[in-house]
């Protein structure tokens, strides 16, 4: 899902980046804008430099999603060639595990 972020005379206008995140990066973030120790209990990680325009390796985490349309539920690891497919939120019995290679 794209974002975007305001925050003048910190972020520069028109930064752009493929990086991938979480909601749950968002804390650990605000942490780090705000000058606060990002605590580390928290599975959040920070992506204040790639807001700052700093160039950052890519996380070596699994990062999962689930997409709903119309009822229907898909979801998967974005570094992984498989999916599950279900009208029951990807819950079996109905679901389906595709194979995108």
């Amino acid at each position: 899902m794209p974002g975007a972020a305001r925050y003048p005379g910190r972020i520069q206008p028109g930064n752009r980046t493929d990086r991938m995140t979480l909601t749950m990066d968002i804390f650990a973030t605000a942490c780090a804008a705000l000058g606060v120790p990002v605590p580390e209990n928290i599975d959040g990680v920070s992506f204040w430099p790639t807001l700052l325009g700093q160039p950052e390796p890519e996380l070596a985490r699994d990062l999962y999603f689930v997409r709903r349309e119309g009822g229907n539920a898909d979801g998967g690891k974005t570094n992984h060639p498989w999916r599950v497919s279900g009208s029951n939120g990807c819950c079996i019995p109905d679901s389906r595990l595709l194979s995108l290679q």
